[in-house]
């Protein structure tokens, strides 16, 4: 029979084996007389069944708008709704259309719009900053004087700000002072007259004899004063007077001729050979009296300026005491750059902020701390507090000599690996002792040995003395020690000053010598600071027997926390072993303690080692050899 697969191979075969439900293959032999296929009604099929040598053909059924779902039926597609189809782009985007575009943008530039580069992003942020500006050709005119701004500009307004009068006795003035402008109005006090047309013979007459000029005639004992009326009449007095009156000044006191001596305050002089008075002209450097020039030039400075805002466009004006310049608050071209400047009566501004001046008359003061005494507006004083921890202001000169006094910048050194540090002046040399040996105790000699007693007493030979516990830490002299166990010595520090721990600290201690004990006999071996007021470890143990047989203590330290007691901690683990006589086998205890409670890191620890016998015997006995304390971190 023939077979095709389904790319259209025919092949023949003598029979067709099919693998049944049981996983059994079932063979059909060529007996077989017909072949039928029965398809979905998705597909048509042409020569089924076959019962002769030929090809049953298969074709689907549907159209191009048709789709087979999982049951082999025709479906027709859906109506596609609300499906993008196409993308399009509008400028500066660009799309390349089609159902996978690639959308793009260029970058912009002087003709094209597009995405800011950062390069240009950098060029813009760096302009000048959005504001309302004028343009360069913007003229301003004070005084007569008219500059535009394409520079920096300088007016010397007036600061005459008000004009009094004072009149003589008999005449009386109105509108005085004037602080803009106006008119003095004089007149005439009650009891004072001005004469009429009527009397002006008699003031004509009083007008003659009054004097235009007088003169003194000098003579040894006399002096002659002659009048010259304004008809040119003269009158003399002749004063004769004694040696004593001599360059005197002489006058008729009422009753008598009377003499003395004269004298002028500046800025007025006087010349003593002729008693001649005279005042200088006032100018920039001296007193004096006021030139009518002066007075002139002083009466047509400018008065107070008035800043009005009026418009928004336009040249600004000066008219009279009135300074217009209009509101620009439109968008102009040409702009001024913010660091123009402005300077009225010595006083520049640059223009990246609002600006005012105070032309002629200030009107407010205030003050921003440490300077006190503002907002002024009438009259006031400006003051400034002292500083202190929590207040700007001035320095005193308690202060300033408390700061002066202090130490200056102190300069760090790392000379050395050993030694104490020092500090010189404002040198602090600090030896690097990274690079020293780690080493922090050693002791040089054996310890004393502690025996027959059930008295805590130290593991550590320290500065030639021995330490006991029972006291509450109470330390044996030199004098009651045996005279062959003087010489025993330690190098280095059990101690560590207040605030030194940090996070981390770890220490080591290994701790070896020679130990003895009845069978059966119980020993405590107590790490501690401070006189036993902080406990680091306790361990206990029976011993077996023991006769002069090697015990090692080993010992870690590490901080945990630092502080006081209750908030720092201090981890403590360590084993001690020793051989018994027994097959000189070793035995021991091992221990790990955490205080949390009493360890205090703000006060000068010392580190001690104690044993203690449960019983007094003379057989119990042990001292170290070897004691060495090391930081290891």
């Amino acid at each position: 029979m023939q077979v095709v697969d389904v790319n259209g191979n025919m092949f023949g075969y003598d029979h067709l084996e099919i693998i049944g439900a049981d996983g059994r293959p079932k063979t059909l032999d060529s007996g077989l007389t017909s072949v039928g296929l029965s398809m979905p009604s998705a597909f048509s099929v042409s020569n089924s069944p076959l019962t002769s040598n030929g090809t049953i053909g298969v074709t689907g059924a549907g159209t191009s708008s048709e789709y087979i779902d999982g049951t082999g039926a025709l479906r027709t597609f859906p109506s596609l709704t609300g499906y993008v189809t196409a993308v399009t782009a509008s400028a500066p985007l660009s799309s390349s259309g089609g159902t996978t575009p690639n959308i793009s943008i260029l970058r912009a530039n002087t003709t094209t719009d597009g995405y800011l580069s950062a390069i240009d992003w950098n060029t813009f942020n760096n302009k000048q900053p959005a504001g309302n500006y004028i343009t360069t050709s913007r003229t301003l005119t004070i005084n007569g004087t008219t500059y535009d701004l394409s520079a920096n500009r300088s007016w010397s307004v007036g600061t005459v700000t008000s004009v009094a009068m004072t009149v003589p006795t008999g005449l009386t003035v109105a509108g005085s002072p004037i602080t803009g402008s106006g008119t003095f109005a004089l007149g005439l006090q009650s009891g004072y007259s001005i004469p009429t047309t009527a009397n002006q013979s008699n003031w004509t007459t009083a007008y003659n004899r009054s004097l235009t000029a007088f003169s003194i005639n000098y003579g040894t004992f006399s002096t002659n004063l002659i009048l010259t009326e304004q008809d040119l009449s003269t009158l003399s007095l002749s004063l004769i007077a004694g040696a004593a009156a001599q360059g005197k000044f002489v006058f008729f006191n009422g009753s008598n001729l009377a003499y003395t001596s004269l004298n002028a305050s500046a800025p007025l002089s006087l010349d003593p050979n002729n008693f001649t008075f005279s005042i200088s002209q006032a100018n920039t450097s001296t007193n004096g009296f006021l030139s009518s020039t002066d007075w002139n030039t002083f009466n047509n400075k400018q008065n107070a300026i008035t800043l009005t805002t009026t418009g928004s466009s336009g040249a600004a004006t000066l008219i009279g005491s009135t300074l217009n310049i209009p509101n620009y608050s439109s968008a102009l071209s040409g702009y001024v750059p913010t660091s123009r400047q402005l300077t009225i009566n010595g006083t520049s501004y640059d223009l990246s902020a609002d600006r005012s001046w105070s032309v002629g008359t200030v009107t407010s003061v205030a003050t921003t701390g440490p300077i006190t005494g503002g907002t002024i507006t009438g009259s006031g004083t400006i003051g400034i507090t002292q500083a202190t921890t929590s207040t700007d202001g001035y320095l005193s000169s308690t202060d300033w000599n408390t700061f002066n006094d202090k130490q200056e910048e102190i300069t760090l050194t790392t000379t050395g690996t050993s030694g104490p540090a020092t500090f010189t002046s404002d040198s602090l040399n600090i030896p690097d002792y990274s690079s020293a040996p780690r080493g922090n105790f050693a002791q040089t000699a054996k310890s004393v040995p502690i025996t027959n007693t059930t008295e805590a007493q130290s593991l550590i030979y320290v500065n030639f003395e021995r330490r006991v516990d029972n006291d509450g830490g109470v330390t044996e002299s030199l004098d009651c020690m045996e005279p062959e166990l003087r010489n025993y010595g330690s190098v280095g520090s059990l101690s560590v000053p207040a605030n030194s721990f940090r996070v981390g600290d770890s220490f080591h201690v290994n701790l070896s010598g020679y130990i003895s004990s009845q069978n059966n006999q119980g020993i405590e071996i107590r790490v501690m600071a401070n006189g036993g007021a902080t406990v680091l470890a306790l361990a206990s143990t029976t011993l077996a027997t023991v006769t002069n047989k090697f015990f090692d203590l080993v010992i870690t330290f590490t901080v945990r926390a630092i502080g006081s007691a209750g908030v720092a901690k201090i981890a403590t683990s360590g084993q001690f072993t020793y051989s018994k006589d027994a097959s000189n086998a070793f035995e021991g205890t091992d221990f790990i303690y955490i205080n949390e409670d009493t360890f205090d890191t703000t006060i000068y620890n010392t580190l001690d080692i104690t044993a203690q016998w449960a019983d007094a015997s003379t057989l119990n006995s042990i001292h170290s050899e070897i004691f060495t304390l090391q930081k290891i971190y």
